[in-house]
């Protein structure tokens, strides 16, 4: 029957032909809206917003007020690290099986939640970053316990496991730099 049906002198009308380029055409339009290089971007985005913002708790410096009137009135304020919180060290000192001091720990992790979620937003180096969040991820997951697994840590490693296994996208410094690289 569909070879008849596709057949122009056959006198059968092909019904299913329009409906299915239909298809294709609004298949081939969300592809393109939902392709990749956005996910990325709305993935490294989400992922830096969660980490920058925890770091921004543990720091002390300079605070510069970022206001956004066109971006639905959104007010922040960014803090240079200039030093970590006394209360970070402390957090980190409540945490028992903690296997490195606590005055090691707490540099690293706020100074880490600084820089990498800068280099996600950027696309630079973003699998580095990507694996070093994820290691943070478990590690907050195996010492603090197991109570947010379900409820928000485990998709903060799914979503850090994509930009791990598939990169940062093609809006990134990473994909220019290959480009360029002529990889």
């Amino acid at each position: 029957m569909t070879d008849i049906a596709h057949t122009p002198d056959a006198g059968i009308i092909d019904v299913a032909a329009p409906s299915r380029s239909f298809i294709d055409g609004m298949i081939a339009l969300l592809s393109a809206i939902f392709s990749f290089a956005w996910v990325a971007i709305v993935l490294r985005l989400l992922m830096a917003h969660v980490f920058f913002f925890d770091g921004q708790s543990k720091i002390a410096g300079p605070n510069f007020p970022i206001s956004l009137k066109d971006f639905r009135n959104l007010d922040f304020s960014v803090t240079l690290p200039m030093s970590v919180k006394d209360s970070a060290y402390q957090a980190f000192d409540q945490i028992t099986n903690l296997p490195i001091p606590s005055w090691i720990t707490a540099p690293v992790v706020a100074y880490a939640e600084f820089i990498l979620p800068i280099f996600l937003v950027l696309g630079f180096a973003t699998r580095f970053s990507a694996f070093f969040l994820l290691i943070a991820v478990l590690a907050m997951q195996y010492l603090v316990g197991m109570q947010a697994l379900w409820s928000l840590h485990i998709y903060w490693m799914a979503i850090l496991m994509v930009l791990i296994s598939l990169g940062p996208g093609v809006v990134s410094i990473d994909h220019i730099i290959r480009h360029v690289r002529g990889k």
